[in-house]
């Protein structure tokens, strides 16, 4: 539906050749106009920084709110284009523009009727806008106003009367509407005028796919003919043809959705057809795709669990058996099939209490009914049937936590700055970000390091006075900095370290100091010696009790020490409790060490981050939120702690701190984090 409204490089055109009015100093004149020349060129990371620096120095000007909003809506980040749109119309309320931007945020939102306020508002400005009146259209057609979404439609035929896409438009709204009869005659009637539209073919399809599957299939066969590239057609294609029983047909148009997106219904739909075929190996694959998209699919689950049965993968079956019964307790058929895999086991015993429990909710149907419809609670818990599983579980707010918790793949960046205008020597900090996909995972802990990867489009201060003493007094071996960037040893590094570590072991020899620990002890953990650098770093404080970088750093070797102890796996359940004593002793110990930085120094905000991403090894997400928050208010523009708080409020089911809070992260340069927000509002 997205041709219904205006895309969004339409947006962004229709916002560039609006330049902003003169601005008093004209340096941030000169800001200003380099933000929105990167927005021109699809730098809309960049333009964010810059718009941000016109912010900082003129809180009081609307128009770098509206253009970080603009970049913000090319990056997927509808609320906080929100946001800035309503701040920018806060201070000029006459800007029909941004009207317009934040009308456009609010529909991708679903805020449809605050839309159509923001569309009716830009078109009392401009009231024969033809892209105003095709978005309040379409809002108004999402709030089932088809009236006035029709009214809408008169007004742009009259505005221009040759444009062949009302006709388009007509049986689109007769679509939404429910009156097939209009659709298809005015649909019908535009494929006189446009005959290679695909999306015509493929609308008409979908009125037929129900009633007549011959008409339907000629529809989408001409759609597919004439160069569709909409995954729907080749899986809609795929359906009539199982139902015509041309099983090797429907595999390939089922294997050509899955090449155009990756489309996860084909996936379901090419897993059922293998599984009905035979080819339950290949199956399992498949629905084991639509599991890692969406792990509260009940009816995939079920399905894989019937298959596992088939292949007498009867543990994996029962794993997939037990949780769906968890969910729905009292649907009957998995404690039958539950039956069958214990009486194929031999095992009569709980074969019985498998059937038994089935008679008995049988038995008991009507009280089990009345007592669910009695309760308070939602649609998504009451007794499922195999056929609605599915649909009985869509309402679940933790269906898209869980789905957006899935594992995913990396993506590295790698940033440069060339005077003025900070260039990349990649396009991976440009144009649509949010469609780069990133990894779910918290951003790392900030460390002590003599080298760093340089990100020059993030804005957390990693400057600190204390540091900058150490660094002053102690010019030995090179500067410290905060990072949680570092950057992996080369072999020629490695060599400089361990002839560091052997030169300040005679160092030592004949005179130890606090600070030559210290050095040693850094140097030891760049080389991943754990062990030994914890050593120094005790001797250190034992000279120096109140060296807070020393606390800083042992606080931080422990915690990479846990990070690896956590992943070994041990040999029998002895040595598991005897690992099990020692992280919670080591973990601990890492603890009272950051919180003696946080008594040392109040304002060091680096030590809150790091304990709260402590606290979320451990699954206490609602302490982490508290010490990202403190981590906040002691640097305001702390992008690394909005991103992790934003993270962790998501695991809490906090969706709307969360996603304001990966808005906050976007906006302070974490790419990463538009790519979040997109899939976590799929």
């Amino acid at each position: 539906m997205e041709n219904i409204f205006m895309s969004k490089k339409i947006i962004l055109y229709f916002f560039l050749v609006l330049r902003a009015t003169a601005v008093a100093q004209p340096n941030t004149d000169r800001i200003m106009s380099i933000g929105q020349n990167a927005l021109y060129f699809e730098d809309y990371m960049l333009s964010i920084q810059y718009f941000n620096q016109v912010i900082a120095a003129k809180p009081y000007m609307y128009e770098p709110y509206m253009f970080r909003g603009i970049a913000k809506i090319q990056l997927g980040d509808y609320a906080g284009a929100d946001i800035d749109c309503t701040q920018a119309l806060s201070i000029n309320p006459f800007v029909p523009q941004a009207y317009y931007a934040r009308g456009f945020a609010r529909l991708r939102l679903e805020k449809f009727t605050q839309a159509e306020d923001d569309f009716t508002k830009a078109l009392e400005f401009n009231p024969e806008n033809v892209n105003l009146l095709q978005n309040r259209m379409y809002a108004r057609a999402q709030n089932n106003n088809y009236n006035g979404a029709f009214d809408d439609l008169n007004a742009l035929e009259k505005l221009d009367p040759k444009n062949k896409d009302w006709l388009f438009e007509r049986g689109r709204l007769s679509f939404f509407k429910k009156d097939t009869i209009a659709a298809e005659e005015n649909l019908l009637k535009y494929t006189q005028k446009d005959t290679i539209n695909t999306a015509v073919w493929s609308m008409l399809a979908m009125l037929k796919i129900e009633t007549d599957d011959t008409t339907a299939l000629k529809y989408i066969n001409r759609a597919i003919a004439l160069g569709s590239d909409f995954a729907g057609d080749y899986i809609n294609r795929g359906i009539l043809y199982v139902r015509q029983h041309k099983y090797i047909l429907a595999l390939d148009d089922y294997d050509k959705a899955i090449d155009i997106d990756g489309n996860v219904l084909a996936y379901y739909n090419r897993g059922l057809l293998r599984a009905s075929l035979g080819d339950n190996n290949n199956a399992i694959v498949d629905l084991n795709i639509v599991l890692d998209d969406d792990s509260l699919n009940y009816e995939a689950r079920l399905r894989r669990a019937l298959v596992y049965q088939t292949l007498k993968q009867y543990d994996n079956a029962l794993s997939d058996f037990d949780i769906i019964l968890k969910k729905y307790p009292y649907f009957t058929p998995a404690y039958q099939q539950i039956a069958q895999i214990y009486d194929a086991r031999s095992d009569t015993r709980n074969a019985f209490l498998a059937r038994e429990k089935a008679y008995n909710i049988e038995k008991n149907r009507d009280k089990i009914k009345q007592r669910l419809n009695s309760s308070n609670k939602q649609t998504d818990e009451k007794e499922p049937t195999g056929e609605n599983i599915l649909a009985a579980s869509q309402a679940s707010i933790s269906k898209k936590r869980d789905s957006f918790f899935s594992s995913s793949a990396t993506q590295n960046t790698n940033n440069k700055k060339d005077n003025v205008i900070i260039r990349y020597p990649n396009d991976s900090l440009r144009g649509n970000v949010q469609d780069k996909y990133a990894n779910i995972k918290l951003e790392k802990n900030f460390e002590l390091n003599y080298y760093s990867r340089n990100d020059e489009i993030r804005r957390t201060p990693l400057y600190y006075l204390y540091l900058e003493q150490y660094n002053k007094g102690n010019k030995t071996n090179g500067t410290l900095k905060l990072t949680n960037r570092e950057l992996p040893l080369t072999e020629d590094l490695i060599k400089t370290h361990f002839d560091r570590i052997e030169q300040l072991t005679k160092q030592i020899a004949d005179a130890p100091t606090a600070n030559l620990y210290f050095d040693r002890a850094i140097n030891f953990a760049l080389v991943k010696d754990f062990i030994s650098s914890i050593d120094d770093l005790n001797r250190t404080l034992e000279l120096k009790p109140d060296f807070m970088l020393a606390f800083f750093e042992r606080a931080n070797v422990r915690y990479k020490s846990l990070e690896i102890s956590t992943n070994q796996t041990y040999g029998n359940e002895d040595e598991r409790k005897i690992a099990q004593k020692q992280r919670q002793y080591d973990y601990e110990l890492m603890m009272s060490d950051y919180d003696k930085v946080i008594s040392i120094a109040l304002d060091f905000g680096f030590a809150y981050f790091n304990r709260a991403n402590a606290l979320c090894s451990v699954r206490s997400f609602t302490d982490a939120v508290d010490y990202y928050s403190r981590a906040i208010e002691k640097e305001p523009d702390f992008a690394e702690a909005y991103f992790n708080r934003g993270i962790a409020n998501l695991y809490l089911a906090n969706e709307q701190q969360g996603l304001d809070d990966l808005s906050k992260a976007g906006e302070l340069g974490i790419v990463e984090a538009y790519n979040l927000i997109k899939r976590y509002k799929k």
